[in-house]
Order: C-alpha cells, then sequence, then structure tokens
C-alpha cells in the first residue's frame, strides 16, 4: 500500500468538475476484439454520456485500441458494434462518417500542420461541408472555424495565424474544434492534456465533462492518474494489451488503477 501511494501521489484537486453526469443508451460494444501482436479478447461497453477511461502503464496497447476503433487497423478479429448494428472500419474515411473522432497522442507529429494557419488546421477535416459546385465556400469555412474558435476560446490573433505560434494549449484546442465540426458521437482522446499547462487543462476538463452532458460518448487514454480518477465514470485498466479489470463507482481510484496495471 506505501508502494502505491508513492506511486501514485497527491490527492483529487478541484480542479475537476464535480460528476454529476449519468449515463444514457448504449452506443459502443467491443467483443472479444484482438490484434495479432497487441491486443487480446478485448471486450467492453460505452455508453452516450460517459468519460470511460483507459488506464495502465507504457505497454499496455491501449493506444491500439484507439487505432483499431479508428479504421487505423483493419487486421483486427472480433467484433465492434455500434448503436446497434454490427461495423468494420477499413479507413479512418469509414469511422469519421459514422460519427467517431481521434484525437492523437502525438499533437505536433499527428495533430497539427504547423506550416498551415488555425484556419486551415481547424477546418481540415470538414472541407466537404463548404463545397459548392465543386468549389469550396471560403466564407462559409471561415464562419464555421471561427465559431470553433469563439466557443473553445482558442487564444489566437485571428484565424489567419499560423497555428505554430499558439501555445500547447491553444493547439490543443485547435485540434478539438476540427474534430467538433465533423459533428462526432464518440470521441477518442489519446493524451489530450500531454504537455500543456494546468490552467489549458482545467478548460479541457471542463470541456470534456461539457461534452458528457451533452451526451457524447468519450474514450480518454492518459498516464495522469489524477486526470483520470477526476474525470472518468469508469476506467478500464489494461496490462499488456489485455483488459484486466473495468472500474466502477468508489473503485475510480488512482491505487486501483496501478495495483490492476502492475498484477492483473
Amino acid at each position: 500500500q506505501e508502494i502505491l501511494s508513492l506511486m501514485v501521489g497527491g490527492n483529487v484537486e478541484t480542479v475537476f468538475p464535480p460528476k454529476e453526469r449519468s449515463q444514457q443508451s448504449l452506443l459502443l460494444s467491443v467483443h472479444h476484439l484482438s490484434l495479432p501482436g497487441y491486443l487480446h479478447d478485448v471486450s467492453f461497453d460505452l455508453y452516450s454520456g460517459e468519460i470511460l477511461g483507459l488506464g495502465g502503464f507504457v505497454g499496455s496497447r491501449r493506444t491500439e485500441l484507439a487505432e483499431v476503433l479508428f479504421g487505423l487497423h483493419p487486421d483486427y478479429g472480433g467484433e465492434i458494434r455500434y448503436d446497434g448494428r454490427t461495423l468494420r472500419f477499413e479507413n479512418p474515411q469509414q469511422a469519421l462518417a459514422h460519427g467517431f473522432a481521434f484525437v492523437s497522442e502525438d499533437r505536433k507529429q499527428t495533430g497539427i500542420f504547423p506550416h498551415l494557419t488555425v484556419l486551415e488546421n481547424v477546418g481540415l477535416v470538414s472541407l466537404r461541408d463548404y463545397e459548392k459546385n465543386l468549389l469550396i465556400s471560403a466564407s462559409e469555412e471561415s464562419r464555421s472555424v471561427n465559431d470553433m474558435i469563439e466557443r473553445f476560446q482558442v487564444r489566437c490573433e485571428g484565424a489567419r495565424q499560423l497555428i505554430s505560434r499558439l501555445s500547447g494549449g491553444n493547439q490543443q484546442k485547435c485540434i478539438l474544434a476540427r474534430w467538433m465540426l465533423t459533428k462526432p458521437r464518440l470521441l477518442i482522446l489519446d493524451e489530450p492534456t500531454r504537455g500543456i499547462d494546468m490552467g489549458a487543462r482545467i478548460e479541457l476538463y471542463r470541456w470534456f465533462d461539457r461534452l458528457a452532458r451533452d451526451g457524447y460518448a468519450l474514450l480518454l487514454i492518459s498516464s495522469d492518474l489524477l486526470e483520470l480518477e477526476g474525470l472518468c465514470d469508469r476506467i478500464a485498466v489494461f496490462r499488456e494489451g489485455r483488459l484486466v479489470k473495468i472500474l466502477e463507482n468508489e473503485d475510480v481510484t488512482r491505487e486501483q488503477v496501478v495495483r490492476y496495471a502492475a498484477l492483473g
């Protein structure tokens, strides 16, 4: 117990919004999912209106699970049911079309396009929504992007500013704004607060809570144990590609995550 306490550190602070959410309808069911060399017989459910955390140590293969769900590994085994239907995504475009969004863990490498503007970064995935007679309506794109910039309170000099000039927290807000323009129902967030300051983290925590309250389903991968405990309604603990325990209610604690991640 003493070793566990040293590993998890600190107390849950008031930086997290109160968990006053309630599960709504079942949105995603994963049955016996496997990916050769990575994932083994993974099964869980995800409901609209909840934040389900994925906990575990480095090498637990949580990112690979996220990538399977977003169509990046079509060679998986098992069944994925979404909104009552069995689906099999061969690529991210299919996942996107069904309301999935994926914020990857490496913001600088796979999240932002540093040589493009805020406008171009945020509007990139939803360009087809602004297409008229084979042309992109720049005014509609600009209006939608600016609405998102305001909604997420992105601190920038304007939509024409290079995204590389923004702080890490504001870059992450732009990435979230990009995916929200696609009108998702399920958001997969892989280490969404890594490398950003506490002020920006608190803003994102409030946004994640608000999205869940509004009926979105959030799948949160985080190495920050305090974050998992403070934000998540349930936590699925992984160890070497296997889901070893789903923590609920009073068991949603850092100590329990460490215990099951270490011992299985």
